[in-house]
């Protein structure tokens, strides 16, 4: 087709193959053992983080990103003002993530759920991620798994 346009020539021979679709489908969640090896290679404050993608499905950007703001604990809903999708949507908190939002410390001090040690920016998820993350992975000898395949984690059970 870039031949055409360049017009180095004026058919595409192929035009008509029609090519074969290549799974390229990664399904990869954290099984309960492997969770029960992962937590004593992290901190309480960076288990936590785990915990809330865990439970609730959170893309790395929303989680990381997320303000006091969009925390609602009256309805207990977490605002997604602009998802991938470049919509708002809501996501539901479970006990397990109210009680863990309720008891951060950065609820009255920053307007980040996650903020870096400034308090003044969000956490950095990509330092995050490799400085802390992946090397707690590696501690716990768990492989070919990544910070998006916590979101597979909370969908697995919704599979069964």
């Amino acid at each position: 087709n870039k031949a055409i346009a360049w017009s180095k020539t004026k058919l595409n021979p192929i035009k008509d193959v029609k090519l074969l679709k290549e799974n390229n489908e990664r399904v990869r969640y954290l099984t309960d053992e492997e969770e029960l090896i992962l937590k004593p290679e992290l901190a309480d404050k960076h288990w936590l983080k785990v915990q809330v993608a865990i439970n609730t499905g959170l893309r790395r950007g929303e989680q990381f990103n997320l303000k006091w703001t969009e925390i609602n604990f009256p309805t207990r809903t977490i605002t997604i003002r602009q998802s991938k999708s470049g919509e708002m949507r809501h996501v539901r908190m479970n006990d397990r993530v109210t009680d863990i939002f309720r008891a951060l410390p950065s609820r009255l001090k920053s307007q980040w759920v996650f903020p870096s040690g400034t308090g003044e920016t969000p956490l950095d998820a990509n330092n995050f991620i490799n400085r802390v993350f992946n090397p707690a992975l590696e501690r716990a000898n768990i492989c070919d798994f990544r910070w998006h395949d916590l979101r597979h984690t909370f969908a697995s059970p919704l599979m069964l």
